[in-house]
């Protein structure tokens, strides 16, 4: 087959570069051991975050805990009066 002037070679599909670098879709839990793949959050098994930066902006419990019960005795104050 002869290439005509300004036609491009078809893609036949990715190159082995590309298979091998993506073809490892799957990460393991630091916890328990269980085969994750790579997009997760949370194991499925034990629970535990698999990157220690996906929960960094939620608060501690504490301050969440503090805040509800605040919260609630401001409700039972407006409930009261």
């Amino acid at each position: 087959m002869t290439k005509r002037r300004g036609q491009r070679d078809l893609d036949e599909g990715p190159s082995q570069a590309d298979i091998d670098r993506f073809a490892d879709v799957t990460t393991t839990c630091k916890n328990c051991g269980t085969q994750l793949y790579d997009d997760v959050e949370l194991c499925w098994n034990c629970g535990s975050p698999l990157a220690s930066t996906s929960h960094a902006s939620m608060p501690p419990k504490w301050v969440m805990l503090t805040s509800a019960v605040l919260l609630a005795l401001f409700l039972l104050y407006l409930l009261t009066r």
